[in-house]
């Protein structure tokens, strides 16, 4: 690899500085033969450094909800950089990251009472899993250490939320990870081998053997994903969901839910809980409560789990983990802009609105083409399903919608779509659009071909 620079940035090709970098689960070899690289943004769109412009049709990575270059965010968060930037995580709090606390536990109807502010979904995820070990420890009941996770799950990269991601081919570089995380088939229909037209809820009592043969006592948690991102936008059924709450209940085991995804609007809702009628004892959130503008997650626990952590300094029973930018009342700034432009600007009707219209764009496809075998997702979370072939479908799709100038995920059998929740009906009929060429494109050269010839290293 070529290592010397001697020109600014300004005078040279970009491409040529992609070898010194790292674009998450690429290979750069591939990458660098033709990048992506993004110079600015506008709306749902976004523009190269060659000048083209694409839609983003996954909201950077399922994050920037409000859209590129959302003035009011810009603005609070400009003024926030001016009034206060930095304040010490371990001696200090600020006004900003107070006010994110009080409106983040107002929107869940008072069922939290405690906020921890943080940076990353990753660091969300692992701090609920911190949490929970560390209530169990503290409530007299220390054997509780394992965490219990779904394969084809997907909770970030650090040492912990790895342990609880449920796809072996990221693990198995960092092995050995954290002690204690078990895994356990998903409950999702194309995984269960006991649901037909129906879900027979047979994965609830997977579960509660799970819990028995690895000890009652020993669980420390349950982390799920609402929506499985990872596993194709799968969904479990309402009635799983509250299954999962009795379930943890009778065993003492505390359940989280990683909303790092669904949060904020993806699906319709504030938080995905809210159209489960199911809330857990502790809530992970990130992505879209910045919508992308900054780094910002964090975690929402109950007053019975927070209860645990409130007691003399004698006792030594606070929490005992943190990170410099923790609390960032820039951050905090931001997560309320974006609080406040949903409001003002009633971003979820638009999702319900916008979904309902790409939904439909997206049924018609699949009726009428031979490779899109479904559709799934709710909101703006969308997936299309490709029919079982030994070609690289979902990377060929991928490309004939980059080509049109559209942005979209792929993985060999299915490809995401999850535009920002400011998108227009003409965005809408836009992607659509480029979506239905696509695959009549990969159709074609299937029809014709009888296979596809491709490169591939697919991520997650």
């Amino acid at each position: 690899m070529q290592t010397d620079i001697h020109l600014p940035a300004a005078e040279i090709d970009l491409r040529e500085l992609t070898p010194h970098v790292m674009v998450d689960f690429n290979q750069m070899k591939n990458f660098t033969a033709d990048p992506l690289i993004m110079v600015s943004g506008s709306g749902v769109y976004l523009t190269d450094y060659q000048g083209r412009r694409y839609i983003d049709g996954l909201s950077g990575v399922f994050a920037v909800s409000l859209g590129h270059g959302n003035d009011e965010i810009v603005d609070a968060v400009s003024a926030q950089l001016k009034t206060l930037a930095f304040s010490s995580p371990i001696m200090t709090t600020n006004d900003r990251a107070l006010d994110l606390a009080v409106e983040l536990i107002e929107l869940t109807g008072g069922r939290y009472s405690v906020f921890k502010q943080l940076s990353s979904g990753s660091e969300a995820t692992e701090a609920a899993m911190k949490f929970a070990r560390q209530y169990h420890r503290q409530s007299g009941n220390a054997e509780r250490y394992k965490t219990v996770s779904f394969y084809r799950s997907y909770h970030g990269g650090t040492m912990g939320a790895l342990a609880a991601t449920g796809w072996p081919k990221l693990r198995n570089p960092y092995e050995p990870l954290m002690h204690g995380a078990i895994h356990v088939p998903p409950p999702t229909p194309s995984s269960c081998r006991s649901c037909a037209d129906q879900c027979s809820l047979a994965c609830l009592d997977q579960l509660r053997d799970v819990f028995e043969l690895e000890g009652p006592r020993t669980i420390s948690s349950l982390i799920l994903e609402p929506v499985m991102l990872t596993a194709g936008v799968q969904m479990p059924s309402r009635e799983y969901f509250t299954g999962v709450r009795e379930l943890c209940d009778e065993y003492g085991v505390l359940l989280i839910f990683d909303e790092i995804v669904t949060g904020f609007g993806r699906i319709g809702s504030w938080f995905a809980a809210e159209q489960l009628d199911v809330w857990p004892d502790v809530l992970c959130l990130g992505k879209g409560l910045s919508s992308g503008y900054v780094p910002l997650s964090g975690v929402l626990i109950t007053p019975q789990v927070a209860s645990a952590f409130w007691g003399e300094a004698s006792q030594n029973v606070q929490f005992q983990a943190g990170h410099t930018f923790s609390g960032n009342p820039v951050s905090a700034a931001c997560g309320l802009a974006v609080i406040d432009y949903f409001k003002r600007h009633d971003v979820l009707g638009n999702v319900a609105t916008r979904g309902a219209e790409l939904r439909s764009r997206l049924e018609a496809l699949a009726e009428r083409s031979p490779i899109v075998s479904g559709v799934r997702g709710r909101g703006l979370l969308w997936c299309l399903d490709l029919a079982p072939t030994d070609s690289p479908l979902g990377t060929a799709l991928q490309r004939a919608a980059r080509d049109r100038g559209l942005l979209v995920r792929a993985s060999p059998n299915n490809t995401t779509v999850a535009p920002p929740l400011v998108i227009t009906t003409q965005e809408v009929d836009e992607i659509a659009t480029i979506l239905e060429d696509s695959v009549d494109e990969v159709a074609e050269v299937i029809a014709r071909d009888g296979t596809l010839t491709l490169d591939v290293a697919f991520g997650i």
